[in-house]
């Protein structure tokens, strides 16, 4: 049934930007699809994604912002599969196994819109740089292995941390 749920959930809301990008690669190629299609996809991202990963404004915290997203994380523990892997007072490490989003362009044929799907993470790790900073060495979209986000206080030391740097969803996924 949850399985189910899932699978509606995600077909839905990812079957626009699909027959948007079969329908712009025949008028316009493949490559400008994926650019305006994809560009759309990471906006969208960024809103929903707004609603996991809390406003850290200057006076917070990175406790505060810890204690936030790991609630805004734990309530979407039904569509995502969200676990906590690991936490203390500079970091927080979540694994989520599911993700209905990246599945449903896998369904569709279109895996090359997952990378997109996935930017919203570091679209809003570069505008946060200043307050805390963001990690995944995985994600559903493109080593289909799991996903893992890790948010870091900016004093943090670990080694894995890293300050800031933003790349493009088709480079190397650290940020």
């Amino acid at each position: 049934m949850l399985n189910t749920l899932r699978w509606i959930i995600g077909h839905a809301a990812m079957m626009p930007f699909t027959f948007s990008y079969f329908a712009l690669s025949v008028l316009l190629g493949r490559r400008k699809a994926l650019s305006l299609v994809g560009k759309a996809l990471s906006n969208v991202s960024v809103m929903s994604l707004g609603t996991i990963i809390p406003e850290m404004h200057n006076n917070d915290s990175f406790s505060d912002f810890k204690s936030r997203i790991i609630r805004n994380f734990s309530s979407y523990k039904l569509l995502y599969d969200v676990e906590i892997q690991s936490e203390s007072n500079e970091f927080a490490e979540f694994k989520v196994l599911n993700c209905p989003f990246t599945s449903a362009f896998k369904n569709f044929g279109t895996p090359e819109l997952c990378r997109f799907a996935c930017a919203g993470d570091f679209i809003i790790a570069k505008r946060n740089r200043s307050r805390w900073k963001f990690s995944r060495t995985h994600s559903h979209g493109t080593d289909g292995i799991c996903c893992n986000h890790t948010y870091f206080s900016l004093d943090c030391k670990r080694e894995e941390s890293v300050d800031g740097k933003i790349e493009r969803p088709e480079e190397k996924e650290r940020y």
